[in-house]
């Protein structure tokens, strides 16, 4: 049995993605690429590099000088730090810098619109 057709709103161009596979041979191949990237080892030697995303949010929340933090925002931004990181081997430097903070906002849009597709 295949996925939910709902699943093909996630697919916005013809490359497919492991969200919106329908074909289980297909997602098959998708998870097991992902797997890869994913492994023990290859999380090991990325772990430094999120390491230095940790610290600049430690340093961050320790410059408040006591003063209360939102840390909503905080964590948003270093979730999208580490996942532009790990993802796209990009800096995206959200923490530090406005600029690329489209990003996140973006992608909990996106989730948005494909939810109302989804009706």
């Amino acid at each position: 049995m295949n996925k939910a057709h709902i699943y093909s709103k996630t697919q916005f161009n013809p490359q497919i993605n492991i969200f919106g596979t329908l074909d289980r041979d297909q997602h098959r191949q998708k998870r097991r690429l992902y797997g890869l990237v994913l492994s023990d080892r290859s999380l090991r030697t990325f772990e430094p590099t999120m390491g230095d995303e940790v610290d600049t949010f430690l340093r961050l929340v320790l410059n408040s000088a006591g003063q209360p933090l939102d840390m909503s925002p905080l964590c948003e931004h270093l979730t999208a730090d580490i996942a532009g990181q790990l993802a796209f081997g990009q800096a995206l430097k959200t923490q530090v810098d406005e600029e690329n903070r489209i990003f996140p906002r973006s992608m909990v849009a996106f989730n948005g619109v494909v939810s109302l597709f989804s009706k």
